[in-house]
């Protein structure tokens, strides 16, 4: 009689947290990213830099203005003193007076309103890079 022997693969999903004060943003990109990746959210810049600080997360994607408090811009120099591994696309439908930050930071720029194929393009080259 012949073994079969079945070995099971733990695939372990990226995970991403979606920062946007949005929640339409949010629902429309976690639906679009379900399927492949762990989506998690945050509303604000502090919910967010919380969630990055308790979890391990492969990229984050963040508005740039959301309500008082902590903006994308600052998540994103957060990101890069404290967590400089971690990938993190910006986006906003006002870039003219961020440009200069957003590109003194490194960080990957997407533009509101986006092409669902251009989100899943740049996230697939920062999880690659």
């Amino acid at each position: 009689m012949a073994k079969i022997l079945i070995i099971e693969r733990k695939i372990e999903m990226k995970k991403i947290l979606i920062v946007d004060d949005s929640s339409g943003i949010r629902e429309i990109l976690k639906l679009l990213l379900n399927s492949k990746y762990l989506v998690k959210e945050a509303e604000n810049g502090q919910e967010a830099l919380d969630k990055i600080s308790a979890e391990n997360f492969d990229l984050v994607i963040s508005d740039i203005e959301m309500p008082p408090g902590i903006s994308g811009i600052e998540i994103a120099e957060r990101i890069k003193k404290d967590f400089p591994d971690l990938p993190l696309i910006i986006m906003s439908g006002v870039i003219g007076s961020y440009k200069e930050q957003i590109s003194s930071l490194g960080v990957s720029f997407l533009n509101k309103p986006f092409l669902l194929k251009e989100v899943t393009t740049k996230i697939k080259k920062a999880l690659s890079d």
